[in-house]
């Protein structure tokens, strides 16, 4: 089984509203893939009659407003009961077993792990259109699942830790909106990088 690890410091960085700067109470996600505490920093923007992220300033309808059900169940399964268990868990509990170097640092935490069984990974035709040099750069459209060697587009395996980064075909790191792709497809992401 592959894992999926982030350091407790890196986590509090995701688990954080960017408005209140506290950890996610009732996360709810906007349009634009920012999300933030329901209450009270989305209710006050909302009565302000401010329509308009505050990372980004993408403009939203109130209609648009949506649970951030997966987020709130991560937080839950990853919640200590104090901050002191938090260090412990950066300190104490870390497992080495996949370290990525980020902007200088490394990521060792406690993981999550994330696993598809052997029969649902299905090797990836070709992405490679013949030329090249147009697909140097560009994420692969089929990233989670690709296991072409020959394949030249970008394949993540990183996170974006810039939460105003739009993510999506802008930026070629993983983002909370690949997540989904993460779980189904989490052992050909690691597998592809063995493979190179």
């Amino acid at each position: 089984m592959q894992r999926l690890q982030l350091s407790a410091r890196d986590f509090n960085r995701l688990a954080a509203c960017s408005v209140c700067l506290e950890r996610l109470t009732d996360p709810w996600v906007l349009p634009c893939q920012h999300y933030f505490c329901y209450k009270p920093c989305l209710e006050e923007l909302l009565k302000e009659n401010s329509n308009h992220c505050p990372n980004c300033r993408a403009q939203f309808e109130r209609s648009q407003l949506k649970p951030f059900y997966f987020f709130r169940n991560l937080i839950s399964l990853i919640k200590p009961t104090s901050q002191t268990e938090y260090e412990s868990v950066a300190s104490s509990e870390i497992e080495t077993e996949w370290q990525t170097p980020v902007n200088g640092e490394e990521w060792t935490s406690r993981s999550i792990p994330i696993s598809v069984p052997e029969e649902d990974v299905v090797p990836a035709a070709s992405t490679d259109t013949g030329n090249s040099q147009t697909n140097m750069g560009r994420r692969c459209p089929r990233w989670a699942s690709c296991v072409d060697r020959n394949c030249n587009f970008v394949h993540p395996t990183r996170f974006c830790m810039n939460i105003s980064c739009p993510g999506g075909d802008s930026c070629n790191l993983l983002h909370v909106c690949d997540i989904p792709a993460i779980s189904e497809y989490g052992t050909t992401i690691f597998r592809r990088e063995s493979l190179l």
